[in-house]
């Protein structure tokens, strides 16, 4: 994993699976966003989606985008992180 190199720079952290066309569960986004933080403090990691969201059906990348946005949130405010 790259993570422990990235020294003082901001992170963008991509919760999906390439592969997966089926929308993640919020507990499965927010354990992705979580692995990082042994790595990278909260106040540098930034959630995003892939790149591959654009060959996907517009349902599809909705929902992965609402999953994403609402575990974020989440994970931000146990967190105390504000953005």
């Amino acid at each position: 994993m790259w993570l422990p190199y990235c020294g003082r720079e901001v992170v963008d952290a991509s919760v999906y699976a390439r592969a997966n066309s089926e929308t993640e569960t919020p507990e499965i986004v927010a354990s992705r966003i979580r692995r990082a933080l042994p790595f990278v403090s909260a106040d540098r990691i930034v959630v995003a989606p892939d790149c591959v969201m654009k060959y996907l059906p517009h349902g599809i990348a909705f929902g992965k985008m609402m999953a994403m946005v609402e575990k974020a949130r989440q994970v931000r405010s146990e967190l105390g992180v504000q953005r």
